[in-house]
């Protein structure tokens, strides 16, 4: 949908995000659902844990890396690229910070699972705005 929004914009920017997009967040959930089950924090902290806030379902395996974390900083990173020569585009990148944060504050996932998430977006989205500009900035 974001890619959508953004191909108003410019073509390029919408290939770039896709693929930002949907190869973090692939390669988030085949290291999510492959690698032995990873406990999330209610696992660890059974007796110590605070009841959870209403309405919040905790989960309790497959917890790295953050797919929330990894999708918000994607559309963040597009978002900041697109918006760069702008003062407040910054704020594009402090958002997928608060994201990350409230996933831990919800006890769905550790600091490292949204770090994780963080960093392979990153990647990807690196190459991914490179791969596009190289090809087609002719």
């Amino acid at each position: 949908m974001i890619s959508i929004i953004i191909l108003v914009f410019n073509k390029k920017y919408a290939l770039a995000t896709g693929i930002s997009l949907i190869s973090s967040n692939t390669i988030v959930q085949i290291i999510k659902h492959t690698l032995s089950p990873n406990p999330r924090p209610i696992e660890y902290f059974v007796t110590e844990m605070i009841p959870p806030m209403k309405g919040v379902t905790l989960l309790h395996w497959n917890s790295f890396p953050s797919g929330h974390s990894s999708v918000s900083m994607a559309i963040g990173i597009s978002l900041w690229a697109i918006f760069y020569n702008y003062k407040w585009s910054i704020s594009f990148v402090i958002i997928p910070l608060i994201v990350g944060l409230s996933r831990v504050y919800l006890a769905q996932h550790f600091v490292v699972d949204v770090f994780g998430g963080f960093a392979i977006t990153i990647i990807c989205a690196y190459y991914s705005w490179v791969m596009v500009y190289s090809r087609y900035s002719k």
